[in-house]
């Protein structure tokens, strides 16, 4: 069974229990009072453009309604009858009306289609047409024998519905866009160079991107008259509870497969850090994927460096001069991608060095005498002489003569940091030595954490088969 990262999604959306015991990740708010504040703050701190606590200018609010992961809610639902082609008139009512009620509470939302072409994306349309087919199939094979309305898990999107939604939408108050080239990441650049509030999207991809404000377009629904809920993922909030760092998220995306990195040749990989992926008997308790997504942010946690990709690819792959790690590189550089953000600008210009003249400026430790008021110096003989000065000036000495007492030795730290460097190299040899890679590690139940020196370090050893 081959994954990909759209896996991580469904996680996010059901592992509500394990990712908000002790933290908020997941929040539900009312997209027309919440979102009517207008205020957007970035705390991701991998982007070094992003300012904390930037907000966007006041006005009214801008969400991202992203069309190509929200087909089923943009049509209506599973209520209308799509096994006969569709209801045109009853889609239209239903547009009309989800724009009456933005409009109504001052939010603005634009509906973002996706027109790219994206050829490297194609072996990802083949097996999604080769599963729709499959579903086509059970869908005729249902109507044959009971002769009823198709349940929800085999609803397939009419043909043509891409079409007919940009005709659609051009008589509703809404606002249309088309992606171009990639409409990921065109969605996020959007949210950040226009000043939207957040995306409103059913994607993995997007939510690893890490907009400014991510929202659940599955939880989307009615309330009352004039109300729209739904759930906001807060991203740092996930990374606080799976105790990663948002930078690592990247890496996330890559290892769980990918457009670029497919889950085919991640396969043997995943097999190594969950062995039981090979039985066709899957734990109802815990899916296979959640199971897999918990290792690879283990391992992820682990790695020193994420940058470092002979590590990575040795350890992926098996070896580092494997033809994969140039797709491994590309895919990682895709989902590390920096968001530029209008309005912050970075002062280039380095400050220059006033010096008064006229002004005597006493030399310390030299034989030359105080300067005279009145004569002039050159600058470049003044901060020349001012160097030389301090290379003979000791200042252990100078600070011994003035305060009586000499500078305290610092043995209890080195002390500690040679104990730390210890540990860290005793662990390696576990890890290293002893045969037990970083990938049995976090197999065999290990916590590992990256160690400052560059190495791993342990933190517990229980159910460990490889330690014995």
């Amino acid at each position: 069974m081959a994954f990909h990262v759209d896996c991580f999604h469904s996680f996010l959306m059901t592992s509500r229990e394990l990712l908000s015991s002790d933290h908020q990740c997941h929040v539900d708010v009312d997209l027309l009072h919440l979102v009517g504040l207008g205020a957007v703050q970035v705390p991701n701190q991998r982007r070094a453009e992003v300012p904390l606590g930037w907000q966007a200018r006041p006005g009214p609010s801008n969400l991202i309604w992203d069309a190509d992961s929200s087909q089923n809610k943009l049509y209506g639902g599973f209520t209308l009858d799509w096994v006969c082609g569709g209801q045109w008139s009853q889609m239209i009512d239903f547009l009309a009306s989800i724009a009456y009620i933005f409009k109504q509470n001052n939010v603005q939302a634009t509906v973002y289609c996706n027109g790219a072409l994206e050829p490297e994306r194609f072996d990802l349309w083949k097996k999604e047409q080769i599963d729709k087919k499959a579903k086509i199939d059970l869908v005729f094979n249902h109507l044959r024998k009971k002769g009823t309305s198709p349940p929800r898990h085999l609803w397939v999107i009419p043909t043509g519905f891409d079409v007919t939604l940009r005709l659609a939408l051009k008589g509703i108050p809404f606002l249309m866009g088309v992606s171009l080239e990639d409409h990921r990441k065109e969605l996020v650049t959007a949210c950040f160079e226009k000043q939207f509030t957040g995306i409103l999207s059913d994607d993995a991809e997007i939510a690893l991107l890490q907009p400014p404000r991510y929202f659940s377009i599955r939880d989307m629904k009615l309330v009352g008259h004039n109300g729209l809920a739904t759930t906001e993922i807060v991203m740092d909030e996930v990374a606080k509870a799976l105790d990663v760092n948002p930078n690592r998220f990247c890496m996330i995306a890559v290892l769980l497969g990918n457009h670029i990195l497919s889950g085919e040749h991640l396969g043997e990989f995943h097999r190594k850090l969950v062995p039981d992926l090979q039985s066709k008997k899957e734990d109802k308790s815990m899916p296979n994927s959640e199971r897999l997504i918990l290792s690879i942010v283990k391992y992820v946690r682990s790695v020193p460096k994420i940058d470092d990709f002979e590590r990575i690819a040795e350890d992926v792959f098996g070896s580092k001069k494997d033809p994969r790690k140039k797709q491994l590189l590309e895919s990682f550089q895709y989902y590390s991608v920096k968001f530029p953000v209008p309005g912050h600008r970075v002062n280039k210009k380095k400050p220059k060095l006033k010096v008064k003249k006229h002004v005597p400026i006493p030399v310390l430790g030299s034989q030359h005498s105080p300067m005279v008021n009145g004569s002039e110096e050159d600058e470049n003989d003044i901060v020349v002489r001012i160097a030389l000065d301090l290379v003979q000036l000791d200042i252990n000495e100078a600070l011994a003569e003035a305060t009586g007492s000499r500078v305290k030795d610092s043995k209890p730290a080195e002390k500690k940091q040679q104990q730390q460097q210890q540990q860290s190299a005793d662990h390696r040899k576990l890890v290293e030595e002893e045969g037990l890679s970083i990938v049995q590690a976090v197999a065999s139940g290990l916590e590992l954490e990256a160690a400052e020196d560059g190495g791993v370090t342990i933190i517990n050893q229980l159910n460990c088969d490889y330690c014995d």
